[in-house]
């Protein structure tokens, strides 16, 4: 099953409206049925919905960064494989660097996010390390056509 235009009738809204509730019950209310739920999503999304949970994957680095870094880094330590989201994190973070006008300056923004974080959230090392990682992967020029 493939979530497409087709699934939602000619009504691309209705599904962005779908995403962004159960985006903002995570954000907000720290619900992890919906997160759940877009993880759902990401394992079969395509095209446009795929596309749309860049946005959101920005949108929990920036407001549940914690919650994120550690839940990323238990799936990839107890699963033995990267989280469906690591991709569409990786996607928003190199976006958000190719759309700055000062590239450099916008990437050490995104790691003394990071770092500043990290001390205060109290993440592990090892989950510091993880979301470093991620980091490294961070690619401006996939935004390049």
């Amino acid at each position: 099953m493939h979530l497409t235009p087709e699934w939602i009738k000619g009504n691309k809204d209705c599904i962005y409206n779908i995403l962004d509730k159960l985006a903002d019950r995570y954000i907000q209310k720290n619900d992890f049925k919906a997160f759940s739920c877009l993880t759902t999503v990401c394992n079969i999304a395509t095209g446009d919905v795929a596309d749309y949970l860049i946005d959101i994957n920005g949108s929990f680095f920036y407001a549940k960064f914690e919650e994120y870094a550690k839940y990323l880094y238990y799936y990839k330590k107890n699963f033995k494989e990267e989280h469906c989201f690591i991709n569409y994190l990786i996607a928003a973070l190199s976006l958000q660097i190719a759309t700055a006008e000062d590239q450099p300056s916008e990437r050490q923004a995104i790691l003394d996010f990071i770092n500043d974080k990290s001390k205060r959230k109290k993440i592990s090392a090892e989950e510091k390390e993880y979301i470093l990682s991620i980091y490294n992967r961070i690619n401006p020029d996939m935004w390049k056509h």
